[in-house]
This record gives C-alpha cells, structure tokens and sequence, in this order.
C-alpha cells in the first residue's frame, strides 16, 4: 500500500452514506496523532464559554482528577465511535454519557458549542499541521458522523454542514465567549496535566506550548499570555517539519488501527470506569 493509497479509496466513498467509514479511516489511520491533537485542542477553546468552565470547576474533576477527566474526554468519543454509531456498543456508550450529563443543567447552546468546537478544531488542526490537507469528502464525512453522534446524545438544532458548523461557532464565540476567572483557572488545570506528561525540566515551558496552540482570540479568553515568539516559531516550524516528514513514510498498516493510550488506564478500561468518580447525590464509586 502506497502512501496515497487509502485515500483513492476515501475518494470513492459516499460522505454521507458511508461518513463513520471514512471518519475512521482519517482518525485511525490517516491522521490519528493530528486528530488527538485537535481534539486536545478542542477542550481548551469549550473554556472560553464562563458557563462550560464554570461547570467543570464545580464537579472538581478537571481540578482534582484532571488526566482522568481529559482521558475520559477522549475514551467516551472513541467508544461511541469505534464499533459505530448505531451498533450496540456504541448506543451503550452515548447511554453511559448521557447519564453522566443528565446530572447537571447543560444548555443546549452549550452542547452545540462543543460539538462544533470538537469537530473544527480537528479539521483545522489536520489542515494545518497534517502530511496532506482533508479532501471535501473527508470533511463533509467527519461532519456527517459528529452530527449524528450529537443527534443520539439529544442535541438539538445541529447544523446541516461544515459551513453552518463554522458559523455556529463563529456567533458564539461572538456573542457568549467572553473572559472569566473560571476559563483561565479550568485551560491551568490542562496545562498542568500536560505538564505532568513531561520532565520537571520541560515544564516551564509547557505553558508556553499550549499558548502557541491557540489563536489570539482564544488566549485572550482564557487569560494566557502570548508566548515568547521563538518558541511559537520553533513549535510550529518542528509541526511542518514532522508533516513533510510523514508524507514520504509508510502509511499505517490496515492491521494496525490506531487506539488511545490512556495515563489513567495503563492496563486498559472498561465502559463503567469512564466518568466522574462521583456525582451530585452520590458518593465515591
């Protein structure tokens, strides 16, 4: 198989009929590290919403049991996804968090928002950063999937398309983001666990990093500083680098799909250890 191989084959594919076959293919196999990333990214731009990161500080969990709250994050869309949407794993999976979100009064305009920002962020980040940028039935593709993820967790109003996801997040960010002390206390606690992934020595910097990973806009709303120009530079500059690389590397066997690596759960998870530790009107599992 040839580097471009798989993605002839995403070119004969249908984005809407066949939209969680192609998605797959370009988060586990095509850009799977990039999808993370923008994923990653996705939690720090949902903080710019005073509503979203004060409800985070107030379950304690992105502030005391912050790496499991970002792994959990990532582990409930992999196992809405990765049997399908519509398979019986995947309709427990949607249960399991709906359950977990039916416990706090979440807006729909809320909900709306990361959704969005999930689905943007990742296509940005790939289109940015990636060894090749996503074709239209690529986009259109991960579009259609998270869209229908956000039909069976209950969201209503879901944009039609790519277009009407950017503009919902655009009015949004224009209209509700604004400062908080809560956004800039929630985008710490991420930062520190980023922090903890790396030598005491690389920690200073760390908040530099994740500055550089966002725009302006969104630095602004969670009360980051702009990092020193070298290293949004270098940072940026080794992305181009590592994207040109990939281009000429073999691509990911089909045998070899790629699956979170969770600090949380070195030895693996199962579907009931996935969320908070415990809940309003509960005690500790």
């Amino acid at each position: 198989m040839g580097r471009y191989s798989r993605l002839k084959f995403i070119r004969s594919l249908d984005p809407e009929h066949d939209c969680e076959r192609v998605n797959n293919l370009v988060t586990r196999y095509e850009f799977p590290l990039d999808y993370r990333m923008g994923f990653e990214l996705a939690i720090l731009t949902d903080f710019t919403m005073p509503s979203i990161s004060g409800l985070f500080l107030s379950t304690g969990q992105v502030r005391h049991h912050g790496q499991k709250r970002f792994d959990d994050a990532m582990l409930f869309e992999y196992e809405m996804k990765r049997a399908g949407l519509d398979s019986p794993h995947g309709r427990a999976s949607v249960r399991a968090l709906n359950k977990i979100h039916g416990h706090y009064d979440i807006s729909n305009d809320d909900y709306l928002f990361v959704l969005a920002s999930h689905t943007l962020n990742a296509i940005h980040w790939i289109n940015a950063h990636g060894w090749r940028r996503l074709t239209g039935i690529e986009v259109a593709a991960m579009v259609n999937t998270n869209r229908r993820m956000g039909t069976l967790m209950g969201i209503k109003d879901i944009p039609a398309d790519y277009a009407g996801f950017t503009d919902l997040l655009e009015t949004q960010l224009r209209e509700r983001a604004r400062f908080d002390e809560a956004n800039r206390e929630a985008a710490w606690c991420i930062i520190r666990v980023v922090q903890s992934w790396y030598p005491r020595a690389l920690r200073a910097t760390i908040p530099h990093v994740v500055a550089a990973t966002v725009d302006a806009r969104t630095r602004t709303l969670l009360g980051l500083e702009q990092p020193p120009p070298w290293i949004a530079r270098t940072f940026h500059g080794g992305l181009r680098a590592r994207g040109a690389l990939i281009r000429y590397l073999p691509p990911r066997p089909t045998t070899r799909p790629a699956t979170p690596r969770p600090a949380t759960y070195p030895g693996g998870w199962t579907l009931d250890q996935l969320g908070p530790r415990h809940r309003p009107g509960r005690g500790p599992r």
